[in-house]
């Protein structure tokens, strides 16, 4: 292939991050690197020199050429090992690659004083070109240098990179990726300063059933190689740990930190609070306890990271979920919009106090839950597979019919309707705007909810307003608030739902004041609760259908109830709807509630059904426990997430210690309902989107679990299900291995 084309072909591989790496001519690299010139270099380390490459349409690239003097084998090995490694890895926190150049060329060389014929090897490889370099030229101390949330977005993007190599990338090698040579100029920064590992020449596979390998020689970067690999060379992924660690600790205070400076843990805890110290100082006058706590969060990883023995320190995964759990029980996100601090946007959503957010804490719960294994099974397969294909059979029927008939209201009528929306006719607020309580002529109630004024606001409300107008327009379900009309005038917008008199199932769990003499309905019958809950789960399980609804914000508050107690699902504002094509392949923004995101999907951005279940699965942990999503076990103590609190105790058979206290002891058909109720929960907030169930399947559980709270099934206690709950507990497993 000539030159111009292998210009093009290069083209389409950097703007196609799909497209596999290439075979790339000799002749090619030489062009675009102007002869590998001196002053196209980039850097140069122990296997070679990396150049600026230079597109015909100006792009970049980075071409890494091999030092010919390496000893033969050795440099053989050390390409060998990147282009396997890389050509298969694809990690945002993995440098990309591009392709390669093996060419073999018979050359006339002096030796000895004589001319010869040699072959002579050219081994290339290129990568896509990182404006920022390597992370060794941005290292300075906590006076200077990038900010915190820079820093930190580095941390949390090496750890990202390290756990895919570790754990995530197995199901292309079947085994783990250990780097052995991660160090700060190993790590190349893109033009937003996000971490991309690099240099893959000492990189080797580890097997999962082994536990550890020896290596035959020694090689690596003083200062970042682990005790056990520089005394012994024992190589497991714990010797990447201990990089990983050096390497936090370097970003956090500018310098290495030796292990054996340190001889007891006081020393160590000296050591924090200098460095804390110091960072209060540069923080001052920025809201800088949280910048602190995280610090310290960040210093205790890397402590640990560095540990002499290897099997004290974390793994990969460990560090991933302590980061995510900090950030969702402290309220951290980096925002770089400049917001303030308690009032996080997420996709455009200010979090606000109101009828659908209330006095949530504002934070984005990651990957901070372990992965259980289910103790139980759940679910009935052939029910679920009948209800899903109806399901899909109806909403099919509902797009068909085109457009329902909404009513287009006046501004003026809907003013008359809230008295000029009154303050006293408020009734609460949220993402989209401030809702107010209002009557038509006909003396219909309705909830009358009216978009924020504000550019920001406008432009993400503007998208939330179609987005509702055209799904709720063709919604027709007992558990799905029903849209009434609309008005669209000049600058304004406002949605006209069904009047639900008896608020959020939030507002029942969480009231803002005690009234003890008219308890809720809802905190004082479990039997209700578990209604409610079948409810909601009907209502989701009908966005479910094929094309799919998924609502993206499943929450308490956004579980409203009418005058009969009949639960209905509202808050479409970040619904979207896609194809079964498109399930988990899209990739999305993060949007949601604080405590109630799917963690996978933040971390992971995939679009799929399984994000609802997860919050459907932290709202039924709200219901059993009566705990926020996010909360505080005790008066300025630290967050706690409801998941990480309820599931740990849940799976240890003790359901009884977390049970709301408002609510009257169950009886013993109540309680074997409420144990088939927290299993359930259990499996919907697994980690992996993939273990947890269909909607169909927790509806069909909470159908069993109702009619157990109904008497029409035996009763056992806690620890001891009946025949028909174990069943169904049972299944569970069954279909999610079918899934």
């Amino acid at each position: 292939m000539d030159g111009e084309y292998n210009i093009h072909e290069l083209d389409s591989i950097l703007q196609d991050g799909s497209s596999e790496p290439q075979n790339l001519p000799l002749e090619y690299l030489r062009k675009i690197t102007n002869n590998f010139a001196d002053d196209r270099l980039l850097g140069e380390g122990g296997f070679g020199k990396v150049y600026k490459g230079v597109l015909q349409n100006g792009k970049l690239v980075a071409v890494k050429k091999l030092d010919q003097l390496i000893k033969l084998g050795i440099q053989e090995r050390q390409f060998e090992n990147e282009v396997y490694h890389l050509i298969r890895l694809k990690h945002p926190n993995i440098v990309r690659f591009i392709g390669y150049c093996y060419e073999t060329r018979n050359e006339c060389v002096q030796h000895n004083g004589k001319y010869i014929f040699a072959e002579m090897q050219q081994k290339l490889i290129c990568l896509e070109y990182m404006p920022n370099g390597s992370l060794d030229r941005h290292l300075s101390d906590e006076s200077s240098g990038h900010d915190w949330h820079t820093r930190y977005k580095i941390i949390k993007g090496i750890c990202c990179g390290l756990h895919y190599l570790h754990e995530e990338c197995q199901c292309q090698f079947s085994a783990s990726i250990i780097h052995l040579d991660l160090k700060p100029a190993n790590i190349l920064l893109d033009d937003n300063m996000g971490p991309k590992v690099a240099d893959f020449g000492l990189s080797r596979l580890f097997e999962d059933s082994k536990t550890h390998t020896c290596a035959t020689f020694l090689s690596g970067s003083l200062g970042y190689m682990a005790p056990e690999y520089v005394m012994g060379r024992i190589v497991t992924t714990k010797a990447d740990v201990y990089n990983l660690g050096v390497i936090i600790m370097e970003i956090i205070t500018g310098s290495k930190v030796n292990l054996f400076s340190y001889s007891s843990p006081t020393s160590w805890q000296d050591f924090v609070e200098r460095v804390l110290e110091k960072w209060r100082s540069r923080l001052e006058g920025a809201p800088s306890e949280t910048d602190c706590k995280q610090i310290k969060c960040c210093l205790e990883i890397g402590l640990d990271c560095i540990k002499f023995n290897r099997e004290e320190r974390p793994t990969s995964r460990e560090i991933i979920e302590k980061l995510d759990r900090w950030e969702s029980t402290h309220c951290y996100i980096n925002n770089e919009e400049g917001l303030p601090a308690d009032q996080p946007e997420i996709n455009g959503t200010r979090a606000t106090a109101g009828a659908d957010n209330n006095d949530h804490t504002r934070a984005l719960r990651s990957c901070g839950s372990p992965k259980w294994t289910s103790a139980r099974g759940l679910f009935r397969g052939q029910l679920s597979r009948i209800r899903r294909r109806m399901a899909r059979q109806l909403w099919c029927v509902l797009m068909a019919r085109g457009p329902s008939s909404l009513k287009k209201f006046t501004l003026a009528q809907l003013k008359v309707a809230t008295f000029g929306f009154a303050l006293e006719a408020k009734i609460g607020e949220g993402s989209f705007g401030t809702v107010y309580h209002g009557k038509l002529p006909n003396g219909r109630e309705v909830a009358i909810k009216r978009r924020e004024s504000g550019p920001r606001a406008r432009r993400f409300q503007e998208s939330a307003f179609r987005s509702q107008l055209a799904f709720l327009s063709h919604c027709h379900h007992r558990h799905i608030v029903g849209l009434v009309g609309y008005c669209e005038e000049n600058k304004e917008r406002l949605l006209v739902h069904e009047y639900m008199k008896n608020g959020s199932l939030y507002d029942h769990l969480h009231p803002k004041a005690a009234t003890p003499s008219m308890p809720s309905p809802v905190v004082s019958s479990w039997k209700l609760r578990v209604k409610i809950l079948l409810d909601a789960s009907r209502g989701i399980e009908y966005l479910h259908a094929k094309p799919s609804v998924i609502h993206r914000d499943i929450k308490s508050s956004n579980i409203l109830l009418d005058v009969g107690w009949t639960a209905r699902v509202s808050g479409f504002g970040l619904a979207l709807m896609v194809s079964e094509a498109q399930d988990q392949d899209q990739t999305v923004k993060i949007a949601g509630t604080a405590g109630y995101v799917d963690p996978q999907c933040f971390r992971l951005r995939h679009l799929s059904v399984k994000m609802d279940v997860y919050g459907f699965g932290v709202v039924m942990l709200e219901v059993l426990t009566g705990k926020r999503a996010i909360f505080k076990e005790a008066e300025g103590g630290d967050p706690v997430n409801v998941v990480d609190y309820a599931v740990p105790i849940i799976l240890a058979g003790e359901l009884g210690k977390i049970l709301d206290l408002r609510a009257p002891e169950p009886a013993a058909n109540e309680a074997e309902a409420v144990e088939l109720v927290a299993y359930t929960a259990v499996h919907c907030v697994r980690l992996e989107g993939k273990d947890r169930p269909a909607m169909a399947d927790i509806v069909a559980n909470l159908e069993t679990a109702l009619a157990l709270c109904e008497g029409t099934s035996g009763g056992g206690g806690f620890g001891h299900s009946s025949s028909s709950a174990s069943a169904s507990v049972s299944s569970m497993d069954r279909e999610n291995e079918l899934v």
